[in-house]
């Protein structure tokens, strides 16, 4: 086996449990032991081995079959039972298939045959060495991912819980000085009620902020059936293209398949990405839609699984995304734009995302290499890996 020097340093700090009944062999492989691992311990049988592994848990265990009172296999069989990931290896004397069999069903990792080969004992080592780093390392990077997703859940909620303070401080702020100045204008009941008009509208922006957060926070979809989106992608382009005629071109194969999906919920989003996109835009340039069945794989890796969907890119001409916003895109109360006194600003792009999400779908923001932004929408298709019907 090729030298490898982070298992021999692995190897070098490791606590090895050492089990033989054989006095000469145990002196000899107990000095070897000992030029290579941290620390030996060494017992004479399965009884004291047990003994030790309780009272001083090993890191690697290397024992004999064929031993009084206890055998070697039913050691590690009681080892098992309590660490079952921990290295074991045998050295023997015997090759019966009985003995064979028992220590593959026990999992054992190496067998070194008697009398031993330094060599094959040493590549044995270095291979369950080599097998712990490795666990370390992943659990180390498993670790420090959670801590990773854990900063950034924590993150978000701050943000989430900033926004939300704000606008129902605004909201509420608004409410209590127009009922108190309507109060002082019982004489003049025109501007009071004028004034009341304004606290319906403030609690109006209240509801839909309700709404808006109890949307992000959704788990399941609401009732959704298999239909074409064209005439809910046209219905949302009437509303938000009312003033903007002219500025949207529009490109959808007549043969894009069916999907399952909430009307009202869909409608939200693709005003939302209309809307965005003029935003973006300021009053110039054009809107490019074009709808297409796109077939996923990993090498995409984009945060769906494999499979077909029906893509929906809305291309703007507008400046483009910085680099540093694009993975903050559809994070709540993230926005390019001065908060200023608008309510629920930072809100719409994570709403359509958890819509999305919601549909087993997703939203995808990238700069095109043309200029401007491009915001991709994905829907899966009914009947393949991606989207079967629910």
């Amino acid at each position: 086996m090729p030298s490898n020097p982070a298992d021999r340093a692995h190897l070098s700090g490791l606590t090895v449990l050492y089990v033989e009944d054989e006095p000469t062999i145990r002196g000899l492989t107990t000095s070897f032991l000992h030029r290579r691992a941290k620390r030996v311990l060494v017992a004479e049988d399965g009884v004291e081995g047990l003994a030790l592994f309780h009272e001083d848990p090993p890191d690697l265990v290397v024992t004999d079959i064929m031993m009084p009172r206890c055998d070697g296999l039913a050691m590690i069989e009681a080892i098992r039972a309590e660490a079952p990931e921990l290295p074991v290896i045998i050295t023997t004397a015997f090759e019966q298939t009985h003995f064979l069999l028992r220590s593959i069903a026990l999992g054992v990792d190496r067998f070194v045959l008697k009398p031993i080969d330094p060599d094959q004992l040493e590549a044995a080592l270095l291979h369950c060495a080599q097998n712990l780093r490795v666990g370390q390392e992943l659990a180390a990077f498993q670790a420090q991912k959670l801590a990773l997703l854990e900063a950034q859940h924590e993150e978000t909620l701050a943000l989430l819980a900033g926004g939300m303070a704000h606008d129902y401080n605004n909201l509420l702020q608004g409410v209590l000085a127009a009922t108190s100045a309507a109060q002082l204008l019982r004489d003049n009941p025109v501007r009071a009620f004028a004034l009341l008009d304004s606290t319906e509208a403030a609690w109006g922006q209240i509801k839909e902020l309700s709404t808006n957060l109890e949307l992000l926070g959704q788990r399941r979809a609401a009732n959704r059936l298999a239909d074409r989106l064209e005439p809910v992608l046209q219905a949302s382009l009437a509303e938000a293209i009312e003033h903007e005629a002219g500025r949207v071109s529009l490109e959808l194969p007549e043969d894009l398949p069916l999907v399952q999906f909430n009307p009202p919920q869909l409608k939200r989003v693709m005003t939302i990405l209309v809307n965005n996109a003029f935003e973006a835009m300021g009053g110039t340039g054009r809107l490019q839609i074009v709808g297409q069945v796109r077939r996923l794989s990993k090498e995409l890796a984009l945060p769906l699984p494999e499979g077909d969907y029906l893509e929906l890119s809305f291309h703007d001409q507008g400046p483009g995304i910085a680099p540093a916003m694009l993975p903050l895109m559809f994070k709540p109360y993230t926005s390019t734009k001065e908060r200023g006194s608008q309510r629920g600003m930072g809100l719409n792009l994570a709403i359509a995302q958890a819509i999305l999400k919601l549909h087993a779908g997703a939203l995808v923001a990238e700069n095109a290499a043309t200029g401007g932004a491009t915001l991709h929408l994905y829907l899966p298709v009914p009947g393949t890996s991606s989207g079967v019907a629910r």
